[in-house]
């Protein structure tokens, strides 16, 4: 109930805020038409400097949608690092329900963001997240806040065919914008997907029925069981291990934590530098968190 109250609050009025660093389904259609046009003029007149310059256009665009993601998935990371060292303190296994129409990336694997001639990676810090999402036995019920999606094809308030060019033009740019709808859905899907697998919960979407997805993650949360080992190889090279658990008997369908990285750098922390006068001092000053609390 309390989280249904925050989903339809007063705010949200029970629609999914639009973050300020995704574009907008009318910004990719008119920066993919932009260029577009561009391409169609350098071909008919034959100018190189036109290509140039289109090509030049997209390569922005492309460095621009690139820097975007690195801000989203950097501030994501950076959440789930704090939600992790606040949720530690509690025993037991913990269930992180995300509604979010959009998820940036998974916490296993070397996940990576091209962008022009810059390549960003977040080896360092998806592995550092995954292991505290791990020590703190966090389980992450992706949900999509956006419900049944509807096609961009049938939606009037995003992009709209082009009115020119006949009837052949439209069809072409219908097929091109249905192709897109789904790459875009599926790429979102599969995100929650991996994003559930990695950390032994499940995930959501194609629905708008979150009253009854909130019933199915508490009943898929609440049992069960903690296994405990010890690798055998001890070396901490920083790679990704996988984990992989079967059942004799029965056909089950086991949700756990598929892996780990093998390094303890993310679980240490440094030694605090020495200070001078009374070391209590500072944490006494009115409005310092509490311990335990995310900032």
């Amino acid at each position: 109930a309390i989280l249904m109250a925050a989903v339809n609050g007063k705010n949200s009025a029970g629609n999914p805020q639009i973050s300020a660093l995704l574009q907008t389904s009318s910004e990719t259609d008119a920066n993919r038409r932009l260029v577009s046009q561009m391409a169609e003029m350098a071909a008919s007149s034959g100018s190189a400097q036109i290509q140039a310059s289109a090509n030049a256009l997209r390569a922005f665009q492309q460095e621009t949608e690139a820097s975007q993601t690195d801000v989203r998935v950097q501030l994501t990371l950076e959440a789930m690092q704090k939600l992790a060292g606040y949720l530690q303190a509690i025993p037991g296994r913990k269930n992180v329900i995300w509604f979010s129409g959009s998820f940036p990336l998974s916490v296993l694997g070397n996940f990576s963001l091209g962008g022009n001639d810059l390549t960003r990676s977040y080896e360092q810090q998806v592995a550092k997240t995954a292991n505290l999402l791990a020590a703190a036995q966090i389980a992450i019920y992706p949900i999509g806040a956006q419900g049944i999606p509807v096609d961009r094809q049938y939606d009037f308030s995003g992009p709209q065919p082009p009115k020119t060019g006949g009837e052949r033009t439209m069809t072409q740019y219908q097929v091109q914008d249905l192709q897109m709808g789904s790459i875009e859905r599926n790429a979102a899907n599969t995100s929650m997907d991996e994003l559930a697998r990695d950390t032994g919960g499940a995930a959501f979407y194609n629905t708008n029925g979150f009253n009854e997805a909130l019933a199915q993650v508490f009943k898929h949360g609440t049992h069960y069981y903690t296994i405990t080992y010890s690798p055998t190889n001890k070396k901490m090279d920083g790679t990704l291990r996988h984990i992989g658990v079967s059942v004799r008997g029965g056909n089950y369908r086991l949700a756990y934590r598929r892996g780990y990285y093998a390094t303890d750098v993310a679980l240490t922390r440094p030694s605090p530098a020495k200070g001078t006068g009374d070391p209590l001092r500072p944490v006494m000053d009115q409005g310092t968190p509490d311990s335990g609390a995310i900032v």
